[in-house]
């Protein structure tokens, strides 16, 4: 039937209301937003909007930001099938198409903090690492039972960790090696584990556990049930990490020793470098809530771990104080002094005190 064509003509639209995937530059000059299959970035204040794609005959989604700012990264069917394309922040060269064999759906990709390589899982149930560079691909691993749609790196870059469900359905985390190229469990058979992330000073191993069995009494049906199972735990990397939530036990000083908090202000400007051992790790496992509820959206930053709680309407937001919880945990006599010194300096702003 001969028409005019007229939904085939190229138009100008608004798709302020299709806005899919959102992020921030590093550095926070610019935002990043995915729009009706096109990738484009926002100027905080000053500047144009830039459509970096400009590909109306093809459908851009999960872009994400590198690590330095330079480059974006995202899933593009340009070639008929979804793959990985690199290409520079601004739009300007040519995009670099990463991957080649696109048969199956990926997930999004995740830069490493380093910027050399991508992590991203696909429906053949396989977790994989590219090289933005070269193209070479290494599978990190392989399920029967899931997705890898939970993964992440290690500030160092030199670590993966993700979910992988064992034989019975209940989600473990799993520790990849990149100077080893092994697989490693971390967390029991016996726990629901999901969403590990690493703290970016390599310190701890945040992730989200269903391992509370604090029972209730149906009231509709003659059985038992279990409701507000999850909490947010913390791994100790090793055993030199400073512990948290420990019991409380006021000790003798013997002047000596720096507290925890200190030494984690005099490590503070070293390069991270991620110390993982393996041997006792579930038995550095704490909880940093002290009863069950409704947690996800688990993140780690310098600050502690940030994460959701509640649902629907009464989602609320929630940062773990880590330094404030190292505090606590000082000898009574410095948790004194400290009260002291704060005190005199309200009471005189120019006062400059060492603790």
């Amino acid at each position: 039937v001969p028409d005019d064509g007229l939904w085939k003509r190229p138009k100008r639209i608004s798709v302020a209301g299709d806005i899919g995937d959102f992020g921030l530059s590093p550095k926070g000059e610019r935002a990043l937003f995915v729009a009706r299959g096109e990738v484009f970035t926002v100027p905080a204040e000053q500047g144009p909007v830039r459509n970096i794609t400009r590909s109306p005959a093809a459908r851009e989604i999960n872009a994400t930001w590198s690590p330095d700012g330079s480059l974006i990264a995202y899933l593009s069917d340009e070639s008929g099938e979804y793959e990985i394309w690199v290409r520079p922040e601004d739009g300007s060269g040519t995009p670099r198409r990463v991957t080649t064999d696109g048969s199956i759906w990926r997930f999004p990709p995740v830069w490493s903090p380093d910027g050399r390589k991508l992590l991203f899982g696909d429906k053949r149930q396989r977790l994989n690492i590219a090289d933005f560079r070269t193209g070479r691909i290494t599978i990190v691993d392989e399920s029967r039972h899931n997705d890898f749609t939970e993964y992440g790196w290690s500030p160092d870059s030199r670590y993966v960790v993700y979910t992988k469900n064992n034989d019975v359905g209940y989600g473990n985390l799993w520790i990849y090696s990149v100077d080893s190229d092994t697989t490693r469990q971390v967390t029991s058979d016996m726990t629901d584990d999901a969403n590990g992330v690493f703290d970016p000073n390599g310190r701890y191993l945040y992730f989200l556990s269903s391992r509370d069995q604090d029972l209730e009494f149906s009231s509709v049906e003659f059985n038992y049930m279990v409701t507000d199972s999850i909490r947010v735990y913390a791994a100790q990397l090793n055993a030199d990490v400073p512990a948290l939530r420990r019991p409380k036990s006021d000790e003798v000083s013997t002047g000596g020793a720096a507290d925890e908090s200190e030494k984690a202000e005099q490590d503070a400007d070293e390069p991270v470098r991620v110390r993982i051992e393996y041997t006792g790790l579930g038995s550095r496992v704490v909880a940093l809530q002290d009863s069950g509820g409704t947690y996800r959206s688990l993140t780690a930053t310098d600050k502690g771990p940030l994460y959701l709680a509640g649902e629907g309407a009464d989602t609320t937001l929630h940062l773990f104080d880590l330094a404030a919880a190292l505090r606590r945990q000082q000898p009574l006599h410095r948790r004194r002094l400290r009260m002291r010194h704060r005190g005199l300096q309200r009471r005189h702003p120019g006062l400059l005190l060492a603790e």
